[in-house]
């Protein structure tokens, strides 16, 4: 096994225990902001026979083998660049503070350059997941890939060209879409989400994502 795999945002460990199942890689991380959600994938991989070690920021790219939860805001924190060859961004829904000073500005500047001008609403809803996608391609090696799994409302003829759009603001290329339409939900807060949302579709989509070279 070789390899660094990074979950932005492990939660609960769920993912982290599965992929640790599969014994394919020598360095897993999980990203995660919540000491309770640290606390309860501790148990949840330590029941199932998985040994975790808390990791440092700093430390996240030493590549040392072994299964590491890191305690850091996903959505603030600047990230080491070009460290992991898997990265896994799952129900992004993030809240953020926009900080007109910094690269924010820059993501901010082409985000209306493509939609032009947009409600608090939505600038806030797309530009969330905006700085999230930028964590994710900062993390990921040239030759990596990303998977990104999250709900869709609505997928016309123009989907898979907008979300092309929306992914190469961060140099980054969707190599494949699949939606899974009536699957089982993530969790019961998704199951919520999903009864209040108006016309969204119950299921989940899977993006494949590589860096443009």
């Amino acid at each position: 096994k070789d390899g660094t795999f990074i979950e932005l945002g492990s939660g609960t460990g769920e993912i982290l225990k599965r992929i640790s199942e599969k014994n394919k890689y020598r360095t897993i991380i999980g990203l995660e902001a919540s000491s309770l959600m640290i606390e309860y994938s501790q148990r949840l991989l330590s029941q199932a026979g998985i040994k975790t070690k808390l990791l440092p920021l700093e430390e996240i790219a030493s590549h040392q083998p072994g299964i590491f939860i890191c305690q850091t805001d996903t959505l603030n924190t600047d990230f080491p660049e070009a460290i992991a060859d898997t990265v896994l961004l799952a129900f992004p829904d993030p809240g953020f503070d926009y900080e007109e000073k910094t690269y924010d500005s820059i993501l901010a500047k082409k985000l209306m350059k493509m939609y032009g001008n947009l409600s608090d609403k939505k600038f806030k809803d797309f530009f969330g997941t905006l700085r999230l996608q930028k964590n994710l391609a900062d993390l990921l090696k040239r030759d990596g890939t990303a998977i990104v799994v999250n709900y869709e409302v609505s997928i016309g003829k123009d989907f898979i060209k907008e979300q092309k759009e929306f992914l190469k603001i961060t140099d980054l290329d969707l190599d494949r879409f699949t939606f899974y339409e009536n699957e089982e939900l993530y969790n019961d807060t998704d199951d919520i989400k999903a009864k209040f949302i108006p016309n969204l579709k119950k299921g989940f989509m899977v993006l494949k994502i590589k860096k443009i070279i």
